[in-house]
């Protein structure tokens, strides 16, 4: 059996930084038109380009609603992840791509936990995440 290697891709520290949810009927699945923004941002905390060793923090926001807001969830999520031994464009890539991905599998079944047993049963589908994010200092 083959050894298996360490991604030089890592994370901890995920934790729920919001959830605020509002539903004002009931409403059947797939009688309205639903509407699911995404903010990611990303927070610089010691990246150190020179021997490829990168550690940020990053928070991925989603909003979920109906076209007339009758129905809205939003929630926050953000995680510590530290990437080492690649260049700072495959960094790049990880941290925009990977790491919102892999706190959306964090937050999504909490997601469908409080919609399924609400008036809003809404089922949250795999997003795109290979568009540029907004990055803070």
């Amino acid at each position: 059996m083959e050894k298996v290697k360490e991604s030089p891709f890592q994370f901890g520290n995920i934790n729920i930084i919001a959830i605020d949810f509002k539903c004002k009927k009931m409403l059947d699945q797939g009688d309205h038109e639903i509407s699911i923004k995404r903010e990611v941002k990303l927070f610089e905390i010691d990246n150190d380009i020179e021997n490829n060793k990168f550690e940020n923090k990053v928070v991925l926001t989603l909003e979920i609603s109906t076209e007339n807001k009758e129905a809205i969830v939003s929630a926050s999520i953000q995680g510590d992840f530290k990437i080492e031994g690649v260049d700072n464009a495959r960094a790049k890539i990880l941290f925009q791509q990977n790491a919102p991905t892999l706190l959306l599998s964090y937050l999504r079944p909490i997601l469908s936990v409080i919609l399924q047993k609400s008036y809003f049963p809404v089922d949250i589908p795999f997003l795109d995440f290979t568009e540029p994010i907004e990055k803070k200092d």
